[in-house]
C-alpha cells in the first residue's frame, strides 16, 4: 500500500499510546483507544462469554488499559483530537437519557 492510499489518522498516525496489543480470550487482541466511546447499560446487549462464563481482562491488562485511557482522555480534554467518535456529544446525549429514565 502506498502512502497516498493510506488515510490520515487511520494507519501511520497511530501511536502505541493509543492502542494496545494484548492476550485476551486465549488470543491476541488489539484495543483501539481512538475508537472508544461512552456507553450506558441500555446499549449493552450482552457480556462476552465462553461456555456461559464472562471473559474478563486480567488485572495487569486492566491497569494498562486504565493508564492508556487516562492518557487519551487528558489529551482529549486539552483539545487534541485522538478519539474518532464525538464522545462529548455522546456523553451529553446519554446523561440526558439517564435523567429522563429516572
Amino acid at each position: 500500500m502506498k502512502n497516498s492510499e493510506i488515510k490520515l489518522g487511520y494507519i501511520y498516525h497511530i501511536s502505541d499510546k493509543y492502542f494496545e496489543i494484548a492476550e485476551y480470550n486465549k488470543g491476541q487482541s488489539v484495543f483501539l483507544f481512538q475508537n472508544m466511546f461512552p456507553v450506558i447499560p441500555k446499549y449493552i446487549d450482552h457480556i462476552h462469554t465462553i461456555n456461559n462464563n464472562p471473559v474478563a481482562l486480567n488485572s495487569d491488562l486492566q491497569r494498562l488499559m486504565d493508564k492508556k485511557f487516562r492518557t487519551v482522555m487528558r489529551l482529549h480534554k486539552k483539545g487534541i483530537k485522538i478519539i474518532f467518535p464525538n464522545i462529548n456529544k455522546l456523553e451529553k446525549l446519554m446523561i440526558k437519557q439517564l435523567h429522563i429514565s429516572y
